[in-house]
């Protein structure tokens, strides 16, 4: 394993991140509930609830990864628009297959 601190320059440090991110995208949801007790789902739950104050406009998803949350503000909110942004592709890629068919994946939009 390589050590973070033995990185010479800062993008050798961000690709050793991104690649690490996409070997696991196909499993990160998996791997982040498990990993975290389910506290995943608890932290999406209290930021919609925290965004029903906001009811309108768009939202930004910074580290959207696999798209849970985008998923989650536009199931509660139905006209809501999310933009939602990740440094590693793969994990939108994945977010976006698992998008429902109905009309949320035309308010979601990955970046």
């Amino acid at each position: 394993m390589v050590e973070p601190s033995t990185f010479s320059r800062p993008d050798e440090k961000k690709k050793f991140v991104r690649d690490k991110f996409s070997a696991i995208s196909g499993r990160y949801d998996l791997l982040n509930s498990l990993l975290s007790l389910q506290i995943d789902r608890y932290w999406r739950w209290k930021t919609t609830r925290l965004l029903r104050q906001f009811p309108t406009g768009p939202v930004l998803d910074l580290c959207a990864g696999t798209l849970p949350l985008s998923l989650e503000l536009t199931r509660q909110a139905r006209e809501r628009r999310v933009l939602a942004v990740d440094f590693c592709e793969d994990m939108l890629k994945n977010g976006k297959k698992a998008l429902p068919s109905d009309n949320r994946k035309d308010r979601i939009f990955p970046v």
